[in-house]
């Protein structure tokens, strides 16, 4: 009997090998399919910034061009990996657009591989890990960080973001200098994409309470796997590195990024704005429509609109916090979402949006751990529970992957992405004014002209930038533009 426990071993080895390999291989060539299009596409409007009329990126790898990268606030960000990746795209496609999306699917691709591979690692669980890491390859609210080149960063950050949780995962079970500096590294890395993972040491404590299960609140604690856990402290000690550096390109992104000051809403509207936006991520989680490259600010916030999005989110982080030891999945993937939205959910105001697609790309996957952990708790006992879980997931994933190759279809050039963001929010200034510029572009200049008009009388004197705006070269001599000129000098 015991000269047969190998050749087991090494069959459930070989089976679970083929499992994750097969598991790999659906998120990818579904992934590939559903996001296959990009490579036919344009560029599009802030591409511009990156690619199309940024000069120093279009010197190719130089050093002098490295060498910018490093120094370079271009875009309102200090972002130097972003920049080199931009680099050496356009060193080995100039200006093929089509490659250059192809470049952030495939992180996209290997950001979800990376995802299951990390929470199976973590849980052991397989098949909840595989059905979070489709929903973040498929889900439709991702598809703004895949389909534009300018989001690169987003795609970028988030796989070093994956490869730090990895090596910090892998430096929990054989604990060692060398180990930890690499989770340091990726994370610098990572930052050095995109500064929104700041919230990266926060999320490590999260794991450090569920699936890794190494707090230790009290000496005398001796449940299961107690010879592995750490006391608090010393896992707070063990962040605090990443936390400085953390807090260091906080301090660099105030200091590059045009953060509109702080009296520019006053502190209840942001509030309330950020509650609001809390609640419509989920709400467009569950049900992606109406999906916009900006939505724009609407300047106040209904008090009762805040006050219910308030009370709700109270609500689940009580229940969250009273079954935290039953579920420690739900309080850990709750506060996975609150708290990587944090830097972008509008407390400190950027831009004119209020919320925005691609801010959700790694704060949806703890909303996608409750689901994969949680829907299944609910059936416990049911006699067919796995055919019936096996059947939803199907058609779930089927769905969300026909809506999201949807919704890529947009993404093909500024004419068709604009068209469609001024028929799911009437009334946007900067979707009709990007809008214009398109058909500009296209030597369309009556389309052009009626939808300049739309977003000057809906934006009032805000779009004075056409004075110089090179895409709108086509229709400067039209005597609507010139008109427009003496009205609003006269103003």
């Amino acid at each position: 009997m015991s000269m047969k426990l190998p050749h087991h071993n090494r069959i459930r080895k070989r089976f679970s090998l083929r499992r994750d390999a097969f598991i790999c291989v659906f998120l990818a060539i579904t992934t590939l399919a559903a996001y296959g299009n990009v490579v036919k596409f344009d560029f599009v409007y802030d591409d511009e910034s990156y690619i199309t009329k940024n000069g120093n990126v279009q010197a190719g790898l130089t050093p002098e061009s490295v060498a910018w990268s490093f120094t370079a606030t271009d875009a309102h960000n200090w972002h130097p990996a972003t920049w080199l990746s931009h680099l050496l795209d356009y060193q080995l496609f100039g200006m093929n657009s089509g490659m250059h999306h192809l470049t952030s699917l495939l992180f996209h691709v290997a950001n979800s591989l990376l995802l299951f591979l990390v929470l199976r690692n973590m849980t052991g669980d397989v098949w909840r890990s595989g059905i979070v890491a489709a929903l973040f390859a498929l889900h439709p609210l991702n598809v703004e960080s895949v389909a534009w080149v300018a989001e690169r960063k987003n795609v970028l950050s988030t796989f070093f973001w994956m490869l730090a949780i990895g090596a910090y995962v892998r430096y929990t079970k054989r604990p060692g200098l060398s180990g930890y500096v690499l989770v340091l590294l990726f994370f610098i890395l990572g930052l050095l994409s995109k500064p929104m993972l700041v919230t990266f040491p926060f999320v490590l404590l999260l794991l450090d309470y569920w699936p890794l299960c190494r707090f230790q609140f009290r000496k005398s604690d001796n449940g299961p796997g107690a010879q592995q856990r750490t006391p608090v402290l010393h896992l707070l000690r063990e962040k605090a590195p990443f936390l400085a550096i953390a807090v260091a390109f906080c301090i660099i992104t105030v200091i590059v990024q045009h953060i509109r000051s702080l009296e520019a809403y006053p502190p209840a509207v942001r509030v309330a704005n950020a509650l609001v936006s809390y609640m419509s991520y989920i709400g467009k989680m569950i049900w992606p429509s109406r999906l916009a490259p900006i939505y724009l600010h609407p300047g106040t916030v209904a008090v009762w609109r805040a006050t219910g999005a308030g009370l709700l989110l109270a609500c689940v982080s009580m229940m969250a916090a009273r079954t935290r030891r039953k579920h420690p999945y739900f309080i850990v993937g709750w506060l996975w979402y609150l708290g990587t939205l944090v830097p972008v959910i509008g407390l400190v105001q950027i831009g004119l949006q209020s919320m925005a697609d691609r801010y959700a790309y790694v704060p949806l996957i703890g909303l996608f751990i409750i689901i994969a952990w949680g829907i299944p708790s609910f059936g416990n006992g049911w006699r067919c529970q796995r055919v019936v879980l096996g059947i939803v997931t199907v058609m779930l994933l089927m769905g969300i992957t026909m809506r999201t190759w949807m919704q890529v279809q947009h993404w093909e050039n500024s004419i068709t992405l604009f068209e469609h963001a001024v028929r799911v929010t009437p009334n946007n200034y900067v979707a009709q004014y990007n809008l214009a510029c398109g058909y500009a572009m296209a030597n369309r200049k009556e389309e052009a002209i009626g939808w300049l008009d739309k977003s000057i009388k809906n934006g009032n004197k805000y779009w004075n930038i056409i004075k110089t705006d090179t895409d709108l070269e086509s229709i400067r001599e039209s005597a609507y533009y010139k008109n427009l000129m003496k009205a609003m000098a006269g103003d």
